[in-house]
């Protein structure tokens, strides 16, 4: 072929190549598949696949991935794929968010009936729910590291975090369907002082026995709390990070910021459903409670404690299921594209960085920064006394007001719920229109804690003086007036008026004219008993341990040596109406302070460290989580000076000294609360030699 037959080839490659691109013929375009057709409807986007490519960096044949498509196994059709929408998983995330705190509320609300119970110390109990923090701890790291890998269905790791928390809540109540009954017999209210005749006393092998049952079922309820732990932990971390990689930049703060104020109400709700539930006697299924006459405000009423996990567990299985339906990734509004800037989590830059960085040297960095360790130990020290107190509250109110344990965890729980909307709602509201900066962050979080400091102070001069008890606070004989709130030195239940009686040790307290509580009716000394026809009071008489007298019951009078099984009426006053308000502002600026941290953390250390300073955080109050329970229980215990005796050895507390209890649990919470507002202090002094970024 000869030069001029290529000048023509030349001259058009040429001409292409000055017009900047090939001529191409058009191709047509083949018709649209169902499922393109579905996209376009309800999905959004396109179909053009360079525009796809350049919004997700992926083909668009992989929405075509089963994986990617609403559906479980092979079951993947075309009319469901519209559930595949970043709203719809929001509600059902938040749903189960909720359903997690709503489990924890539950069992706070439970803990003083879980104690009567299994007749165990508060430390125990402690230790138990603690369990929960510590599997919290253990997986979420493991949570965080696979489940952020890219390919990680995180929907799916929910959905089997939610099952594990609904297995969790059936062992929780499956103890009572294995439990001895505990139907209290009519014959046991009639259980009198018989003039040299002992009474049966329980058989040393079947106490074992029974001893042994009880540790093996606290053994498994303290798995079954750190099953809980760790079935929440994927909930948080991989649900943020799902919604904010499928919506809008404008619509992420929204998304999230609704799902993690809606879940902080789940507390509140439980401790009202546990206050529900425990006015329904525990063996309700197989008694009356009004055939044995007892009711909620009786001392050996146990509340169905077992019945809340019932329906909680249903509703885990339930919302577990369409967690699991949906595609590991959806489609993101096309107006966002990929752009990290875009994004409220860290980016792929920063992630990045801050591994190329190494995670030890960033730990070394923040360690470095004063002002960060600082606000760090005083977040610490706070949720380390505020975490372990709010769980024995209801408790508190029992000991310090005589409430019953429905109405204390009612009145928590109605306290707790409108504080932690308004705290959290106004919190964003407030720092968003004042635009808040980090070290007035800092400052304003000082103040806030040193006002929970100050408003503690005077709930230490909020109680109910106690009735005192035979043998334990005043000696057998004396009257009212002359009894304090100090116990004996030695408490001793025998005395000289009930020498001849031989008496079981079960705490059914009555009362006389005298205004005095006795251990039993047996150890008041009282030969015979009396139906009344009021079915809730039964009265003894011929006691002889208390002075003749006339005794109102109800609408009746009766004059003699007499004791009814009716106490509450001697020690009822409402000052826990004036806690309940110190309460409401704790709980208040305890919730407002959250966005202040949040805040103030990520204005003092580097934008490559914020990940980790925050998660550093929250590390923290889950860490305090696991120790916290367990030293407010045996500071409960320390101020017990009355228990009972199961096998030779120690159960639940009957009695506690009120004064000891009140300065040491409010003490310890003033205290630990103040330090943190000192710290805070610190951090802001040192901050202000810093430039404001």
């Amino acid at each position: 072929m000869s030069d001029i037959d290529l000048q023509p080839l030349v001259d058009e490659d040429s001409e292409r190549l000055m017009a900047g691109k090939k001529r191409e013929e058009p191709r047509p375009r083949p018709p649209a598949s169902p499922a393109t057709l579905h996209r376009r409807l309800f999905v959004g986007g396109t179909d053009d696949s360079s525009s796809m490519q350049d919004l997700f960096g992926d083909n668009g044949d992989e929405w075509e991935n089963p994986e990617n498509r609403c559906g479980c196994g092979c079951c993947h059709p075309d009319c469901c794929q519209c559930c595949a929408s970043p709203k719809l998983f929001a509600v059902i995330w938040a749903i189960v968010c909720v359903l997690i705190n709503t489990t924890i509320g539950y069992r706070v609300g439970i803990l003083a009936t879980l104690e009567k119970t299994f007749d165990m110390e508060s430390k125990y109990t402690g230790i138990m729910y603690g369990g929960h923090d510590a599997g919290y701890l253990i997986m979420v790291l493991l949570v965080s590291y696979y489940g952020g890998k890219k390919g990680s269905h995180r929907p799916k790791w929910i959905a089997y975090g939610t099952m594990l928390i609904g297995i969790s809540c059936v062992i929780f109540a499956l103890p009572y369907f294995f439990m001895p009954r505990h139907v209290i017999n009519e014959t046991e209210q009639e259980v009198v002082c018989t003039p040299g005749k002992a009474q049966n006393t329980t058989d040393v092998e079947n106490c074992k026995q029974s001893h042994s049952l009880n540790l093996f079922w606290y053994i498994m309820l303290t798995v079954a709390t750190f099953m809980m732990g760790i079935g929440g932990a994927p909930a948080l971390p991989l649900g943020t990070t799902y919604i904010d990689d499928h919506v809008t930049k404008e619509s992420s703060p929204l998304y999230i910021g609704l799902a993690l104020v809606l879940p902080n109400t789940g507390n509140a709700l439980g401790l009202l459903f546990s206050s529900f539930v425990l006015r329904y006697y525990v063996d309700f299924l197989f008694i009356s409670p009004s055939k044995i006459g007892i009711d909620s405000s009786d001392d050996q009423w146990i509340g169905a404690w077992w019945l809340g996990f019932l329906p909680l567990a249903a509703a885990f299985f339930f919302f577990s299921l369409p967690l699991c339906l949906f595609p590991k990734k959806m489609k993101k509004p096309h107006e966002v594209g990929l752009k990290e800037t875009s994004r409220i989590l860290p980016s792929l830059a920063e992630r990045q960085y801050l591994a190329d960085k190494g995670l030890f040297t960033t730990l070394g960095c923040l360690f470095s920064n004063s002002v960060y360790v600082l606000i760090l130990l005083g977040i610490f020290v706070i949720s380390a006394v505020t975490n372990g107190f709010s769980m024995y509250i209801p408790k508190y109110l029992e000991i310090q007001f005589s409430l019953t344990k429905a109405n204390a965890s009612a009145l928590i729980g109605i306290v707790v719920l409108p504080a932690t909307l308004l705290g959290t709602l106004s919190s964003g509201v407030l720092m968003r229109l004042c635009k808040v900066s980090g070290r007035n962050s800092i400052q304003l979080l000082a103040w806030l804690f040193l006002v929970v400091a100050m408003a503690i102070i005077p709930g230490m001069f909020l109680y109910c003086e106690p009735v005192p008890i035979a043998g334990i606070m005043t000696e057998y004989g004396a009257t009212a007036s002359q009894s304090g709130r100090q116990p004996l030195p030695h408490a001793n239940l025998q005395a000289e008026c009930n020498k001849d009686c031989v008496c079981p040790r079960q705490f059914t307290p009555v009362c006389g004219p005298d205004k005095i509580m006795y251990f039993n009716q047996c150890f008041a000394g009282c030969k015979d008993s009396l139906n009344t026809k009021y079915k809730d009071v039964m009265l003894y008489t011929d006691c002889s341990c208390i002075s003749p007298g006339k005794m109102k019951v109800k609408d009746e009078h009766y004059t003699g040596s007499v004791a009814t099984n009716d106490c509450n009426s001697l020690g009822q006053c409402n000052k826990f109406i004036f806690l309940m308000i110190v309460l409401l502002v704790v709980a208040f600026v305890s919730f407002f302070a959250f966005t202040p941290i949040i805040t103030a953390v990520l204005r003092v250390v580097n934008k490559d460290e914020s990940t980790l300073a925050t998660g550093m955080i929250q590390f923290a109050i889950k860490a305090v989580g696991v120790a916290a329970p367990f030293l407010f229980g045996m500071a409960m215990d320390f101020t017990c000076i009355y228990f009972s005796r199961y096998c030779d050895a120690k159960g639940a507390c009957l009695v506690y000294d009120i004064d000891w209890n009140r300065y040491l649990m409010l003490g310890v919470v003033t205290l630990g609360t103040l330090l943190g507002s000192i710290l805070l202090f610190c951090a802001y002094i040192i901050h202000r030699s810093y430039r404001e970024d």
